[in-house]
Parts: C-alpha cells; sequence; structure tokens
C-alpha cells in the first residue's frame, strides 16, 4: 500500500491541536471520493522550526523546520491566521516558507497554505453540534453565544473569543479548574466538526481546492 505522509507548521501550539486531525481529516475525506487505490496516511508530522533559527524570517523557519523531517511527509501545510485579509497572510506568511520548501525538495512534495479568513478557531465555532459534544452541553448556538449560519463566523471579528465565551457559559457559576479552557477542547473538536458546515466557508473550501491540487501533483487523485 502506498504511504501519505502530512506535516504541518502552524502559528501556535493550539492551532496544531485543532488542524492536525482536521486537516487530517480533509485529505482522507478526498482521497475516498477520488482516489483510485488505498494509501496507508501517516500521523501529521508537527513541525517546530530548530532552535537555531528561531530569529530568522518565517520563511527560513518553515524551510529549516520542514528540512528535518525530509522524507516522512509529501505534503507540507503552512498555517497563517488571515485577520481579515487571507490574500496578504497568504501572500507573505505561507506562500514563501512553502516556496522555500519547493525550490529544494520539489519532486515528490507539495505545499498547501491553511488560512483562514480571520483565526484558526473561527472554524472550531462553526458547527454547534461539535461544540455541544466536546463542552457536555445543551445550550442552543443562541446560548451558547455563536453564529446559527456557518458562513457568519468569517465576519466574526474575534472567534477565539467567541469560543472563550461559549465554554464559559457552559460553566455557568461552576468552578473552573486550573487552566481550563475552550482550548483543551481542541483536538477534540478537530476530529468532529462538521465538514460540510466547514465547506460553507469560503477560505475552507479555497483550502480544499488547494489540497485537492496537491493531491494531484501526488498523483494520489484523478
Amino acid at each position: 500500500m502506498r504511504y501519505l505522509g502530512l506535516s504541518l507548521y502552524a502559528e501556535g501550539s493550539t492551532d496544531y491541536r485543532f488542524l492536525s486531525p482536521l486537516l487530517t481529516r480533509v485529505v482522507e475525506d478526498l482521497l475516498l471520493e477520488s482516489a483510485d487505490s488505498a494509501l496507508d496516511i501517516g500521523p501529521m508530522i508537527e513541525l517546530r522550526e530548530p532552535a537555531a533559527f528561531r530569529n530568522e524570517i518565517r520563511a527560513t523557519k518553515i524551510l529549516e523546520a520542514a528540512r528535518t523531517t525530509v522524507g516522512g511527509f509529501h505534503i507540507l501545510f503552512v498555517h497563517a491566521d488571515a485577520d481579515g485579509d487571507p490574500e496578504r497572510a497568504r501572500r507573505e506568511q505561507a506562500n514563501p516558507g512553502i516556496g522555500r520548501f519547493l525550490g529544494e525538495f520539489s519532486e515528490g512534495y507539495a505545499g498547501v497554505a491553511v488560512v483562514p479568513i480571520r483565526e484558526m478557531e473561527a472554524w472550531a465555532i462553526v458547527d454547534g453540534d461539535a461544540l455541544r459534544a466536546a463542552f457536555g452541553s445543551t445550550l442552543s448556538d443562541e446560548q451558547l453565544g455563536i453564529p446559527t449560519r456557518a458562513r457568519d463566523v468569517e465576519r466574526n471579528s474575534d472567534p477565539k473569543r467567541v469560543l472563550e465565551q461559549a465554554y464559559a457559559r457552559v460553566l455557568g457559576s461552576a468552578p473552573r479548574g486550573p487552566g481550563k479552557t475552550a482550548a483543551g477542547f481542541l483536538d477534540l473538536l478537530g476530529q468532529t466538526v462538521s465538514l460540510e458546515r466547514l465547506r460553507q466557508l469560503s477560505a475552507f473550501r479555497q483550502l480544499r481546492e488547494d489540497v485537492t491540487d496537491a493531491l494531484r501533483i501526488l498523483n494520489a487523485i484523478r
């Protein structure tokens, strides 16, 4: 069986928790739709730049982080929150690093920019059912304070705050344990958030198209 390896360079530790399982699901979903034969997808390799390159520009950090595991993956995902300007984030924060890597390691590799319109948390609040299951709550979308229409999450200026406030509403007056925040549920949300709901978001549709292109470059799908 052919092996397909995935890697991710994200902005922060909480981004890895949500995006690693989500991006794996996106790849699996596309392969299920279009692959001619079964592929063995490896665990997501979470890239961090080597200590010696921490003061370098982001493109260099991405290149050097990816270089440490060359041979262990085929798709390099690079995440950059857009803060309302996805084209700029793609141009300045994601594509330069992808370009540097593919300039050195082109054969058998593909790169994909992961650029939510504002923050990764917008994708985490798109599915009220997934939030309720994760938080163990029966509160409605309105009671949680999350948008009822999927596309409205891309208009929210602070989805991270919305996610934390939703969790606070679930807790109510109950005491919160040390370090207990909504971020602790991001792994689970990445595994369970509805891909159908996410496909209603322009940034996610772009991601899905880019992953499709990457899989075609790698001859993994038709």
